[in-house]
């Protein structure tokens, strides 16, 4: 077990952060920072991503 752990981004928050980027960039969004994203396009690509990766799991 590494002593830096808990600095580890758990693997879900990984996948879901990638699934949300692919679909930024599907929409035409690439090279914008976050807060650049419109809000209900990035509501949208979070949506989509949760059907890619599922909802979190419980540690």
């Amino acid at each position: 077990m590494s002593m830096y752990e808990e600095d580890e981004p758990h693997w879900w928050d990984s996948a879901f952060s990638e699934a949300v980027q692919e679909y930024l960039d599907g929409a035409g969004c690439t090279g914008l920072e976050w807060d650049e994203v419109p809000k209900d396009l990035l509501a949208e690509a979070e949506r989509e991503a949760l059907k890619v990766v599922g909802p979190r799991p419980k540690d």
